[in-house]
């Protein structure tokens, strides 16, 4: 993956390409993460996508934005997956 600028954050020019990146990866489309499914593993690579997008610098604003959701859901999806992962389990 390339490196984001804060720039390049800020003004959001990233997000679908770090999508498209994201979904190709897991061997989804990226309308099925931002679609609403809240089938698994669909909801769980949709907060997965959301923690990478906090890892690289996105603000949960700009994540829930970029998913079709609000903000809240960004941060709980993020904080999710950090469970899961301080468990272990991912």
């Amino acid at each position: 993956m390339t490196h984001i600028t804060p720039d390049e954050i800020e003004r959001g020019s990233q997000t679908p390409g770090f999508l498209k990146q994201c979904a190709l990866d897991m061997g989804v489309a990226v309308e099925d993460l931002r679609g609403y499914s809240r089938e698994q593993p669909l909801a769980r690579y949709r907060q997965l996508v959301m923690w990478k997008m906090r890892q690289a610098g996105f603000s949960y604003t700009q994540i829930g934005r970029s998913l079709r959701r609000d903000h809240t859901t960004a941060i709980y999806g993020t904080r999710r997956i950090q469970e899961i992962m301080d468990r272990g389990e991912l």
